[in-house]
């Protein structure tokens, strides 16, 4: 007798149910043979609604503090040259919280930033102005001869669904080019 079927919230409640269809991969990282380590906890659907949920709420700080943790840890104790690839959307949100922190911890942060910052997501929009607030700046491209020990990708998340285009595509192929390693904030 087969088991009656969960709601898309009950299955990712108990960690079982349909695997939603694969966003684009747009990073190298993200091509490479999928573990079990690395197998979707939810369904997009249900991350939309956490998000939604979540409006207003610190989560973004909060999701910032931790991925510059993770950034802080890559790049050494002694700080470092760190490119930030900020999307049009709340990854891109994540990306200023992560350029910010890194900055007060005195890496040298550039912000590649292509998008229109009136158009940004509200939470996204809270996290460019606190960039800017603290002394930050973003360039539209990145910078010819970029050399440094971090690339943070905060480009795209789980919206993403289909291949990026310029001038996020050249951003994806400068980062998944280089020998630099990259952090993806997904």
């Amino acid at each position: 007798e087969a088991a009656p079927r969960l709601s898309t919230r009950a299955a990712a409640r108990r960690g079982r149910g349909r695997r939603a269809p694969p966003a684009a991969a747009y990073n190298e990282a993200m091509i490479s043979r999928p573990t079990s380590a690395f197998a979707p906890v939810c369904p997009t659907a249900v991350l939309r609604d956490v998000e939604h949920a979540a409006v207003g709420a610190p989560l973004m700080e909060r999701a910032g503090a931790a991925a510059a943790a993770v950034a802080q840890r890559m790049t050494g104790a002694g700080g470092g040259r760190v490119l930030v690839l900020a999307g049009p959307g709340n990854n891109g949100g994540d990306a200023f919280v992560v350029s910010r922190l890194l900055a007060a911890a005195f890496h040298e942060v550039t912000v590649v930033f292509a998008a229109d910052p009136a158009r940004l997501p509200p939470d996204a929009a809270v996290a460019h102005a606190a960039w800017r607030a603290a002394g930050g700046t973003t360039v539209a491209a990145i910078p010819p001869g970029w050399r440094g020990e971090l690339v943070v990708d905060g480009l795209f998340g789980i919206g993403v669904a289909r291949p990026p285009a310029e001038p996020y595509a050249a951003q994806i192929a400068f980062a998944n080019a280089g020998a630099t390693p990259v952090f993806a904030d997904i």
